[in-house]
């Protein structure tokens, strides 16, 4: 059965709790993806989700895959039109660990402005990528016909130009701007102790 909770800091959590499995996975939805932003700074939220990996205040990059490769965890991230999630998944004895390593990301990045140049180019080679693959390019290509205008039209990798116009400022204040509280849910399924 599914429970929906909303708590006091406006945060919604989603809980599904399977007892016959021996994991349990976590994910932290944030309610912005391309369609939230702006020409100039298109494919923002996608770069703040490769820099999430970049380390923290408390953990380097190193430390972040360190310390979910100790409690046998996978994670990984995505993109969309209208949102972005982070997730984690482990042994359910490890579940709380790796909701403390998802939670330090969210929380702590520090978005260090030559990380952003190195992971700038990373992407602007994503991009190229998708160039180079036909049914990811013609997906994009519709998208931004059938959606002409629209933010919803809006590649969700930015384009090399508008990449190169989001500096530390602008990252940080539409990070400040759309990961709130109210625009989080946090979604468990597996087995874990809901309390």
């Amino acid at each position: 059965m599914v429970k929906i909770k909303k708590l006091n800091c406006g945060t919604t959590v989603i809980m599904e709790k399977t007892d016959y499995v021996q994991s349990a996975a976590l994910g932290i939805w944030v309610r912005t993806g391309a369609a939230d932003e702006k020409d100039d700074i298109s494919g923002v939220s996608h770069y703040i989700e490769h820099m999430m990996f970049k380390g923290t205040e408390k953990r380097t990059a190193k430390e972040i895959a360190e310390d979910v490769d100790k409690i046998g965890g996978i994670f990984n991230a995505f993109t969309g039109k209208e949102a972005t999630c982070y997730y984690i998944k482990t042994l359910s004895s490890n579940i709380y660990k790796g909701a403390e390593i998802l939670l330090d990301m969210i929380t702590g990045s520090k978005f260090d402005s030559d990380d952003m140049d190195k992971e700038r180019q990373v992407i602007c080679e994503e991009i190229k990528m998708v160039k180079d693959t036909p049914d990811d390019d013609v997906y994009d290509t519709i998208s931004e016909l059938v959606a002409s205008g629209n933010p919803l039209g809006r590649s969700i990798l930015g384009t090399p130009e508008s990449l190169e116009g989001i500096d530390r400022d602008k990252m940080v204040s539409y990070f400040s701007d759309n990961y709130t509280r109210d625009s989080i849910v946090i979604a468990v399924a597996g087995n874990f102790d809901e309390e």
